[in-house]
């Protein structure tokens, strides 16, 4: 293992049993290899059930390779890998409680010492924005508040790499633009945190990541690896416009098409 390499799929495969069909089953992702280094942003794109989410589940330790190994820090994942934090497309937040409340559960389930909970969450509600919304509850917010809320909630307890699995997906395209932005600024506020981005949006996969993995139809293998040398910061609106995104978003297309 490289120094700074963080998580590693190695010769990955996995099975699921299949529904209502006894002793059978069907491969998800067969045969998949690649790693993340410390810091860099990782997005992985292909067509929908080709095992985008079961990468995942891998590295979170919620899921198990049929064949082959995934490595967290050169360690083998076998149980549930607590140095992530996990970022679904839907919000996930407790109904019944606060903003403050909401960032403050990961803390509490992390067991960090309840004095310390308040300025932790003070601080992480302020870098999303949310500064001023600390006791509404998820009903009074807008689905980008919403979202932000979520993302400081898995950030605030400083989890090694954030997996991220479609989490702008539901959103219309003018704030999903806002909180890609928002999300490559906090990205940045949080230095050398890895991150795993799963999207079916080739542009949003180009806008936000230094490589983009491309996987295959089910079962899903890496059919190409793509850097991504867009200069940092970047501002995503700004982007779309310049001939080398055009170049690379192409470049994607025909990745997947083969």
């Amino acid at each position: 293992m490289q120094n700074n390499e963080v998580l590693r799929f190695d010769n990955v495969s996995v099975r699921f049993p299949t529904r209502n069909t006894p002793n059978s089953s069907f491969l998800a992702i067969d045969q998949v290899s690649f790693s993340l280094k410390e810091g860099e942003f990782v997005a992985v794109v292909g067509p929908s059930g080709c095992g985008k989410s079961t990468l995942l589940n891998l590295a979170s330790g919620l899921v198990f390779a049929s064949r082959g190994e995934t490595r967290y820090r050169g360690e083998l994942i076998n149980r549930v890998n607590t140095k992530v934090g996990y970022i679904t497309q839907h919000d996930n937040l407790l109904p019944w409680q606060s903003t403050r409340r909401n960032v403050e559960l990961a803390l509490r389930i992390r067991g960090v010492p309840k004095q310390k909970h308040a300025a932790i969450a003070e601080k992480w509600i302020g870098i999303v924005g949310l500064k001023g919304f600390e006791e509404h509850y998820p009903r009074e917010l807008s689905g980008g508040m919403r979202k932000r809320a979520g993302i400081a909630r898995t950030l605030c307890y400083e989890p090694d790499t954030i997996l991220l699995d479609e989490p702008f997906g539901a959103l219309d395209a003018q704030l999903r633009v806002a909180m890609q932005d928002e999300l490559l600024r906090i990205w940045e506020e949080a230095a050398n945190t890895t991150m795993l981005f799963i999207t079916h949006d080739l542009s949003e996969a180009v806008a936000l990541s230094d490589r983009v993995i491309v996987m295959s139809g089910r079962p899903g293998r890496v059919v190409a690896e793509i850097d991504i040398p867009l200069a940092r910061p970047r501002v995503i609106r700004q982007l779309r416009f310049l001939p080398e995104f055009t170049a690379l978003h192409e470049q994607l297309w025909r990745a997947i098409e083969h």
